[in-house]
């Protein structure tokens, strides 16, 4: 049957998201979180020739880093940071000692850098966790719409050598995974210092329990660690480290 312009359009989509979902069903990594730590993190394994698939739940990726500060659009990071930056395309400058971006600039960059090395998936909530063995196997994805409508519609399931958890503030998938484990897995993260919130949110990156990694300020939700505001090193450091952790586990495994 020929198709007028406006079917042959939706046609077109249906089609081409189609064929990329069903093909990020069963990936190396599953990324939840799009914030900054995130998007580097799924960034890095892709470009080492990971299956990676991000999925966000709103719908644009970026997480905080729009707002900069109380919604100004600046961004700052510490001076050790100018190599990553460069690497990611991304226009700086220093001042002091600090290295300060344009934080609609850089949001773009990095999504843009993702999206070249995984499949970035907006619009999609984890509402759980695929387990097996006692180890987690995969996340349950659903529309971000029908989870925020409150309509009683099942998800579909992405299977995983490794899941990361970059929710941010929330831990969330951390949080599910304590809920089956009965094991308190999430501290809270304590109150606002920068210089001990960058270092710590690096220094703690890595794995929770078999299958679950997390990265950004999930970091320290789940350790305990400072919250450290409007300064990102530490975000783009977490994500580049667990990076390296997973990449390094999945050798070894393989």
């Amino acid at each position: 049957m020929n198709m007028g312009l406006d079917a042959e359009i939706s046609h077109v989509i249906i089609e081409n998201y189609g064929r990329i979902l069903a093909d990020s069903l069963s990936v190396d990594v599953a990324v939840v979180g799009g914030g900054p730590s995130g998007l580097v993190c799924a960034g890095r394994l892709g470009d080492e020739g990971l299956r990676v698939a991000l999925f966000e739940k709103r719908l644009a990726p970026g997480g905080g880093i729009w707002g900069g500060g109380i919604g100004f659009s600046v961004l700052v990071f510490p001076e050790d940071l100018g190599p990553m930056l460069e690497e990611m395309g991304v226009d700086h400058e220093k001042q002091g000692r600090f290295i300060v971006a344009d934080a609609v600039a850089c949001g773009a960059a990095l999504i843009a850098h993702a999206a070249r090395h995984a499949c970035v998936f907006n619009g999609f909530t984890c509402e759980d966790l695929l387990m097996r063995r006692g180890a987690v196997a995969g996340v349950v994805v659903n529309s971000s719409s029908i989870a925020a409508a409150g309509l009683h519609v099942d998800p579909i399931s992405v299977e995983a050598r490794v899941v990361v958890d970059a929710t941010g503030h929330d831990a969330a998938l951390v949080a599910l995974a304590a809920r089956h484990t009965d094991k308190r897995l999430v501290r809270g993260q304590g109150p606002m210092n920068a210089a001990a919130g960058e270092k710590f949110v690096v220094k703690r990156t890595g794995q929770v329990m078999p299958g679950l990694y997390v990265c950004g300020m999930a970091v320290n939700a789940v350790h305990g660690g400072a919250r450290m505001g409007p300064i990102f090193g530490g975000m783009f450091k977490s994500g580049a480290r667990c990076a390296e952790i997973i990449e390094e586990a999945l050798q070894g495994s393989s």
